[in-house]
C-alpha cells in the first residue's frame, strides 16, 4: 500500500516539474534539464517568498479591517447611548475604551 502512496506521489511530482520544465523549455530554449531544475528553483523559493509576503499583508489588512470596524461600531454605540452613559456615570468615555478592547 505505501509503495503505491509512494509511487503516486513521485509520479505526480515528476508530472508537474516535467510540465514546468517543458514551458521553461518553451520560453528559453535550453535543455531539459536545466530548465527542470530552473523551474523547480522556480516554483519552490520564489513562490514561496510571495506566499508569505502575500501572507503578511492579508494578516495586516485584516487587523486594519478589524479596527476600522470596530472603532464605527464604538463611535454608533457613543453617539447613541452618551447621554444616558454620562447622566449615569458620568464618565462614559471610559466605558467605550473598555468595549473597543474587549471587542477585539
Amino acid at each position: 500500500m505505501s509503495e503505491m502512496l509512494f509511487s503516486g506521489v513521485w509520479r505526480s511530482l515528476l508530472k508537474f516539474i516535467s510540465k514546468n520544465a517543458y514551458i521553461m523549455v518553451a520560453i528559453y530554449g535550453r535543455n531539459f534539464c536545466l530548465s527542470a531544475k530552473d523551474a523547480f528553483f522556480l516554483i519552490l523559493l520564489r513562490n514561496i517568498v510571495r506566499v508569505g509576503v502575500v501572507d503578511k499583508i492579508t494578516e495586516f489588512v485584516l487587523f486594519i479591517s478589524k479596527m476600522v470596524i470596530i472603532g464605527l461600531i464604538v463611535i454608533v454605540v457613543m453617539l447613541l447611548v452618551q447621554e444616558d452613559v454620562d447622566a449615569v456615570t458620568g464618565k462614559g468615555d471610559f466605558h467605550f475604551f473598555v468595549i473597543f478592547v474587549n471587542h477585539y
